[in-house]
């Protein structure tokens, strides 16, 4: 990469790192205009689907 894309990276890796969850508790409290988390929209998005693959990051929330 170089240049300040390493700089951005090594600050999200050491800050991911560091606070362990942070993500998923930051979403965890966002609403949408109708009070449904983005975690409900997007299970409402899927309902009824045969198939879901799920690129997620890989914490709890989803």
């Amino acid at each position: 990469m170089g240049g300040d894309g390493d700089v951005q990276e090594a600050f999200l890796r050491d800050f991911h790192a560091g606070r362990p969850g942070v993500t998923g508790e930051a979403f965890a409290r966002g609403r949408g205009p109708d009070g449904r988390s983005s975690y409900e929209l997007l299970r409402d998005r899927v309902s009824g689907a045969r198939r879901v693959l799920d690129l997620g990051c890989g914490e709890f929330l989803v």
